[in-house]
């Protein structure tokens, strides 16, 4: 993963906000209520897409992040349009076969590739960065500013950790809820943390790792800057 995408994806300065066309989805609400509340600065722009055309004329060129809120009707022809409109990464909100089918992930992530979108999720928690007031994703947790990144492949996980973390008064630097369809490697996550002034500590959840030597890698030059722990779950 570039540095780039990385940058796009954790310090987001023109973010779009892609609603569910034709109804009010609960992560509409959701996102919608986090956008207001969090007090982002930068530049963001929502639209919302209408039949027949996977976005509107008006969704503006350059974007560094898209929050693309499911079901879309034609989800690989919405990444596709993100990518000539220049947009650099793409967090896929939704969760269960209803926000995407299966018969559609793998065109999805072909769309991305070509389009050179980077993409994250699906999944519920999204990408959160308190000291921005980047909340992209359909929770109701609230976070608290701090220097611990969580990078998680389970929204079970980052949701419990959240919700125990907050009346603790624990903060996060980035929380990231990868997702099955992401693009991005932990390896490069990694690499972006180690590096980033914001984050102390490194808190990884994981059940799969695509690249396991470059993910060991990234991991121990992450650790010679800072404490790098390392979950590991979803195995018997």
């Amino acid at each position: 993963m570039t540095y780039r995408a990385n940058h796009a994806l954790f310090e987001p300065k023109k973010v779009v906000y892609v609603a569910a066309p034709g109804r009010l989805e609960l992560a509409d609400a959701l996102l919608a209520r986090n956008f207001a509340m969090s007090g982002f600065g930068g530049e963001l722009t929502v639209v919302r897409p209408a039949a027949g055309s996977p976005l509107p004329e008006d969704c503006p060129v350059g974007v560094d992040l898209a929050v693309v809120v499911l079901p879309q009707p034609d989800a690989p022809a919405l990444i596709r349009a993100l990518g000539e409109r220049r947009c650099k990464a793409a967090v896929l909100i939704g969760s269960g076969p209803h926000a995407l089918p299966p018969a559609d992930r793998d065109a999805l992530r072909a769309a991305a590739r070509a389009a050179g979108v980077r993409l994250i999720g699906p999944s519920r928690i999204g990408v959160l960065v308190p000291s921005l007031g980047l909340l992209a994703g359909a929770t109701e947790t609230r976070v608290h500013p701090g220097h611990l990144a969580l990078v998680t492949q389970s929204d079970t996980i980052a949701a419990s950790m959240l919700d125990w973390a907050y009346p603790r008064r624990m903060g996060f630097s980035r929380v990231v809820s990868v997702g099955e369809l992401s693009a991005v490697a932990l390896g490069d996550v990694l690499d972006y943390l180690a590096l980033d002034p914001l984050t102390r500590a490194i808190l990884l959840y994981v059940e799969r790792i695509a690249d396991p030597r470059r993910f060991m890698t990234a991991a121990r030059f992450a650790a010679r800057l800072k404490p790098v722990i390392v979950v590991r779950g979803g195995s018997s």
